[in-house]
């Protein structure tokens, strides 16, 4: 899932999209371990610049909110009338957006922080 919203993000324009492609293709091209699905869309993250990191995490985290609200909907409409597969399924669909919820928040403001810090160093050396 994660690829895929990288490689769609709304708020890129043709250009963007065409520079963030031929990283992609070049961290493929040059990973020494092969990649899962799992970890295709982080691979590229330092081939960007810090601005253009927060700007992916942050457009997923708007998708991932936007996913847990079309699901809530979704678990109060009709359950009675979903098998219990449907909503295992959609339980485990839940979890894991909570989980990557909660990671990319605490990158975010990890990666908001260390902004700030490595501003502050550049400051202080002035």
């Amino acid at each position: 899932m994660w690829q895929i919203i990288c490689l769609c993000l709304p708020g890129m324009s043709k250009l963007e999209q065409q520079r963030f492609l031929l990283l992609l293709q070049d961290v493929v091209k040059t990973q020494k371990r092969s990649l899962s699905p799992v970890d295709l869309g982080l691979s590229f993250l330092d081939s960007l610049t810090p601005t253009e990191t927060l700007t992916v995490l942050e457009q997923r985290l708007d998708l991932v909110k936007n996913s847990q609200e079309l699901l809530s909907l979704q678990a109060t409409d009709k359950q009675e009338y979903r098998s219990i597969t449907q909503q295992l399924i959609q339980d485990h669909i839940c979890c894991l957006l909570s989980a990557e919820r909660t990671w990319l928040e605490r990158t975010i403001r990890h990666l908001r922080a260390s902004a700030t810090l490595d501003l502050g160093h550049i400051l202080l050396r002035e």
